[in-house]
């Protein structure tokens, strides 16, 4: 996996690529997207999926996705657009906690995000 950290006014922004020993088909990226959210919420923890969203950006199908959960025993909301493409998985996401968020920065960050 590589990874991308950066910190800024109480953000966390993080870019990542994982590379899959498989690769995922063409058509099967709306399940792929379902897993990977209930994943990344198992990571956190009390983990949840607040709301998702698929949409097609520059011809291809992403997922753009709000999470809610505690790390580091403190709440948080995180921010994410995943992208599967053949065998590799791209994640952007901003973690931040609750009210703290800067909309326009998060915006900047992960592009024409579709969750408000």
């Amino acid at each position: 996996m590589f990874l991308l950290t950066l910190t800024q006014n109480g953000h966390v922004y993080e870019a990542s690529r994982e590379i899959r020993s498989y690769g995922i088909p063409e058509g099967g990226e709306g399940a792929a997207y379902e897993s990977l959210l209930r994943v990344r919420a198992r990571e956190m923890e009390e983990g949840m999926i607040e709301g998702s969203k698929n949409a097609t950006v520059d011809g291809r199908l992403v997922c753009d996705a709000i999470l809610r959960g505690t790390e580091e025993s403190k709440p948080v909301r995180k921010y994410l657009r995943i992208i599967v493409s053949g065998d590799s998985v791209f994640q952007l996401s901003c973690t931040v906690p609750p009210g703290s968020e800067s909309s326009d920065s998060i915006k900047i960050f992960l592009g024409n995000y579709q969750l408000p």
